[in-house]
């Protein structure tokens, strides 16, 4: 199977997922919190005044919480718009403005917004990525690239300490910088 083939099905199935699940458990999610749809192995919730502690399955997740997910994990929240993100292994995430603005400091998401639902922005040192409403994964470590590929729609990543230096990411294109880049390369 190309590997191009196995992207279009694992989009799809991701989502099919997304509708047919994904309404159930945010349903009942206020505006400013997630719900932890999903968990697979060593999830952890950080509040700023407790210590981590493992993460539930439906658990809401407000504002200002991290979560953290360990070798060989994942996680899924789910906002009441539909919004998904999805975090892989090593993830270190947190969001403000009910996932509008999430930060990761480490690790991979995979973040679907819905069309006309305000955006979001990733936020990860020296680099930010504006999603308009599109499907996209953000991958980054400490001390190493960048990496923003874009599934559906557009996105525009910029270079925090370099706010001129911005480019357009479309549908099937990839773009990988350094987080110490001082200019942004084309998109693959």
């Amino acid at each position: 199977m190309s590997r191009k083939s196995s992207l279009v099905r694992l989009v799809f199935y991701f989502l099919f997922a997304t509708f047919y699940f994904g309404g159930h458990a945010a349903a009942e999610t206020s505006g400013k919190e997630a719900r932890l749809t999903q968990l697979v192995h060593d999830v952890n919730v950080l509040e700023a005044s407790s210590p981590a502690r493992p993460a539930v399955l439906n658990e809401r997740v407000g504002e200002g919480t991290a979560v953290r997910t360990g070798g060989d994990s994942r996680a899924e929240l789910t906002f009441v718009d539909l919004t998904l993100t999805r975090l892989g292994a090593n993830s270190l995430y947190s969001f403000r403005k009910a996932g509008r603005h999430l930060e990761l400091n480490r690790g991979s998401t995979l973040l679907r917004v819905p069309k006309d639902s305000g955006g979001a922005t990733i936020y990860s040192p020296g680099i930010t990525a504006g999603i308009p409403g599109t499907t996209v994964i953000f991958e980054f470590a400490r001390g190493r690239d960048a990496r923003l590929t874009v599934l559906e729609g557009t996105a525009r990543l910029t270079l925090t300490g370099h706010s001129d230096q911005s480019r357009n990411i479309r549908a099937g294109q990839a773009l990988q910088v350094a987080v110490d880049a001082a200019r942004i390369p084309e998109p693959t």
